[in-house]
């Protein structure tokens, strides 16, 4: 019974608009102008655009800013690791880093694992603290 429905719509649909391999008419008896095939890929080129400034073009500037901050590396300043651990760059070469975090007590670390150099404004009110 289903089928038979089914059918029946199917040939209905037949009936009433038959294919004549024409453009879509657009009411007024001329034919409507398709568009050309490029046109649908235009909403990809959007959304790659936007991807690309939403997505990859600040992750670039993140990777560049923190390339400069280590090849600007110095002996003597003030980093902090990925880790968390604060220290005085001591030794330094291409791919590691030795750190002295108290008296007598030097760590080396990749050079990757610096995370940020600390300033001394950022250094200050904390030596303050410790001094009241």
């Amino acid at each position: 019974m289903l089928n038979q429905a089914f059918l029946a719509l199917i040939q209905a649909t037949d009936t009433a608009a038959p294919s004549t391999g024409a453009a879509p008419s657009t009411g007024a008896g001329t034919p409507a102008a398709a568009p050309p095939g490029w046109m649908q890929f235009i909403p990809f080129l959007a959304i790659g655009g936007i991807m690309y400034f939403l997505l990859i073009g600040p992750e670039r500037k993140a990777r560049k800013k923190r390339e400069e901050l280590l090849s600007k590396l110095e002996k003597g300043d003030k980093v902090v690791t990925s880790s968390g651990l604060h220290g005085v760059i001591k030794e330094l070469n291409e791919t590691t880093v030795t750190l002295q975090v108290d008296d007598g007590v030097r760590l080396k670390f990749s050079r990757s694992a610096v995370a940020d150099v600390v300033k001394d404004s950022d250094a200050k009110p904390a030596e303050a603290k410790s001094a009241k």
